[in-house]
């Protein structure tokens, strides 16, 4: 089974998790296996859909591949095998980066790993995706109730993080 692992963005039923574990992970917006290694056992279970025991099942499934729940996206990404193509080019390299950034915009925010309090608030405000959180400014942000300057200072590190700039996004 090793030789033939799962790519991180093959779908999460390559891991061989039972039907009902994956009906909570679509249900959660977590697909591919790239989208489940970036949360964190912690948050996980703070869906409430998930008990540690399911979290278990998943590390276990993950270990078998050689993957962890709590990667970094920038370790995901050093994971992700380069599909095979017969020259790398430019041209590749950019639709291949767009098309991760177009997946992660469209992710809710807990995928950011943010505190569960700015969670929380932003949900609160209507903030729901990676993509409402970049079109919004800093001023716009610190409206909202329950976001002050220190969950700021969170929001923007989780975006650089995740190789996003809220600049970029509104410009």
């Amino acid at each position: 089974m090793e030789d033939t692992a799962p790519a991180l963005t093959d779908s999460t039923r390559a891991l061989g998790l039972d039907d009902r574990l994956h009906a909570v992970l679509d249900g959660l917006g977590i697909e591919q296996i790239a989208d489940l290694v970036v949360m964190t056992e912690k948050r996980l279970i703070m869906t409430r859909k998930l008990g540690t025991p399911q979290v278990r099942e998943i590390e276990a499934a993950l270990g078998r591949v050689k993957l962890r729940l709590g990667m970094r996206p920038a370790e995901v990404a050093r994971e992700t095998p380069a599909e095979p193509a017969p020259a790398p080019s430019e041209t590749v390299d950019a639709e291949v980066a767009q098309a991760r950034h177009d997946v992660l915009v469209e992710r809710d925010i807990e995928a950011l790993g943010l505190p569960t309090r700015t969670v929380g608030a932003l949900h609160d405000g209507g903030v729901d995706t990676v993509r409402a959180l970049l079109a919004l400014d800093d001023d716009a942000l610190l409206a909202l109730d329950g976001i002050g300057p220190k969950s700021l200072q969170d929001i923007k590190a989780k975006l650089a993080e995740s190789g996003l700039d809220r600049a970029e996004e509104a410009g």
